[in-house]
């Protein structure tokens, strides 16, 4: 962890608790020699953490798409409400 901590601007208790947490859910693997640690990515768990990620990134833009035509039909109903309106602005 040391070559891994040095690195990072974080500290080291915070590279072992996130490592910690990637190998509770699979996306690492550990190895230990001795005194050592080692670290390996596992593909195929980052495959799903990928599709999840995909899943995700189209519900946001599926909701931002929503949200702009929403506030740009909003707009438009705003911008016709003053152009109909009287445009020297008195009575």
């Amino acid at each position: 962890m040391t070559e891994l901590a040095a690195g990072m601007p974080v500290s080291r208790p915070a590279i072992s608790q996130h490592l910690r947490l990637m190998l509770d859910v699979g996306v690492v693997r550990e190895r230990r020699a001795g005194r050592e640690r080692y670290y390996s990515l596992s593909r195929d768990r980052l495959g799903e953490v990928d599709r999840w990620l995909a899943r995700l990134d189209g519900f946001w833009a599926s909701g931002l798409r929503r949200l702009g035509d929403h506030l740009d039909g909003r707009l438009g109903e705003h911008l016709d409400g003053h152009l109909d309106g009287p445009l020297d602005g008195g009575s």
